[in-house]
């Protein structure tokens, strides 16, 4: 049985860096957790080193989830650098603590409100 998943991603290789631009119909950790991995799998196909992860979804999930979803998902983005943008300024309370749980897991993550921010620190060397 095929099913459909709740998810979009839109992936454009720039000269500098991958964007994955995504958007959901539902909210769960197990829809990010599909989003981490499907763009990791993308990075590692490019051999790209750097990612701005676009979330045009409407839904954020819980501190409880996402501190579980940066732990099981570090290591797939150790050695990158990885800047987060999401359209719904609302979330940024939820972006700092996941920027948090990142950076203390050792990767090198930031979470931005406004895009030209975050892309002008993800061409940073």
């Amino acid at each position: 049985m095929f099913m459909e998943k709740d998810y979009t991603i839109h992936f454009e290789n720039t000269p500098e860096y991958l964007r994955a631009t995504y958007t959901s119909n539902s909210n769960s950790i197990e829809l990010f957790r599909s989003v981490l991995f499907e763009v990791a799998n993308e990075l590692k196909k490019h051999k790209t080193k750097k990612v701005m992860l676009i979330s045009e979804s409407p839904y954020k999930l819980e501190e409880a989830e996402i501190f579980n979803i940066a732990t099981e998902c570090a290591p797939l983005y150790f050695g990158l650098k990885c800047a987060f943008y999401d359209t719904f300024p609302i979330h940024f309370s939820r972006l700092r603590f996941a920027e948090l749980v990142s950076e203390n897991r050792g990767l090198n993550v930031q979470c931005f409100t406004e895009f030209e921010v975050a892309e002008k620190w993800l061409l940073e060397d």
